[in-house]
């Protein structure tokens, strides 16, 4: 018999009431606008009730396995440019995350165990990448000096400026999605643990 780590119902989940608490979750972040919309304390709840859920027919090592692909993806988000300046490079992290999905439905096909955890890591993939698929504004580019007077360059940058800042905003925004994301699966782990 599983232990109780809280969540819902504690103790051992049988399945009709695992897939209910999966179902749950993942309603539960279909409705978010973003992963980072994910509050801290939904969160934990959250991922201790996936912990319980899937503690008896999850193996340890499998989890853990999991959890180096998407640290993995962590640790390679940044890069550096010519210059030396680090980049975000969240396009990079989205294609990642996509690509996570297949080895989680292998893993499920293998270890029906893993199907829990799939079902809800595919839903929180789907809502962290809906911030790396906003769209960008278009930056207008620069017009000769002499074709373009002041009142027309005044207006290209500002809507220039005015688009780096909402592509700053994305990017934000996919940053924090992305780090909830990170944390949440760092919950379930921790939760997860068989002593």
């Amino acid at each position: 018999m599983g232990r109780d780590r809280g969540g819902f119902g504690g103790g051992q989940v049988n399945r009709p009431e695992q897939d209910a608490v999966i179902q749950q979750i993942s309603g539960q972040i279909h409705s978010l606008s973003g992963f980072d919309q994910f509050g801290a304390k939904d969160m934990v709840q959250a991922a201790r009730s996936v912990a319980n859920a899937i503690s008896d027919d999850l193996k340890n090592s499998q989890l853990r396995r999991l959890y180096g692909m998407v640290k993995k993806i962590e640790s390679q988000r940044r890069s550096k440019d010519k210059r030396g300046q680090e980049q975000k490079r969240d396009h990079y992290t989205a294609e990642q995350l996509e690509l996570l999905r297949p080895r989680l439905f292998y893993a499920a096909g293998r270890q029906a165990g893993v199907r829990p955890l799939r079902d809800i890591m595919d839903e929180a993939i789907t809502s962290v990448n809906k911030r790396a698929y906003d769209t960008l504004p278009a930056i207008p580019e620069d017009r000769p000096a002499e074709v373009e007077d002041k009142a027309e360059k005044e207006v290209r940058d500002k809507v220039r400026n005015e688009a780096i800042a909402k592509a700053k905003k994305i990017s934000d925004d996919y940053e924090a999605a992305f780090k909830r994301f990170i944390e949440f699966f760092e919950a379930i782990v921790a939760y997860n643990t068989k002593r």
